[in-house]
């Protein structure tokens, strides 16, 4: 207890703050729900590719259409 109280002295003198503060991690609903507005917005971006006709990975294009069934519900324009 007297170490800590002793860095504890010494940081608030220096006027520096501890690293690996508890405070600055960001809560773990707040990093999933960032994770998933990226994952969103590169499907998003996938899929305007795609519509345009400049996506080529068909791997991607299966992936994307098991997840928004983009086939079935004809929102890509035919190919002609």
């Amino acid at each position: 207890m007297l170490v800590y109280a002793g860095a504890r002295l010494v940081t608030e003198r220096l006027n520096v703050k501890p690293k690996g503060s508890h405070m600055q991690n960001k809560p773990t609903w707040k990093k999933r729900l960032e994770k998933q507005i990226k994952e969103l917005r590169a499907n998003l971006s996938n899929l305007q590719e795609w519509q345009k006709g400049s996506l080529k990975k068909e791997k991607e294009k299966d992936q994307l259409n098991r997840m928004y069934k983009v086939n079935e519900k004809g929102l890509l324009p035919q190919k002609k």
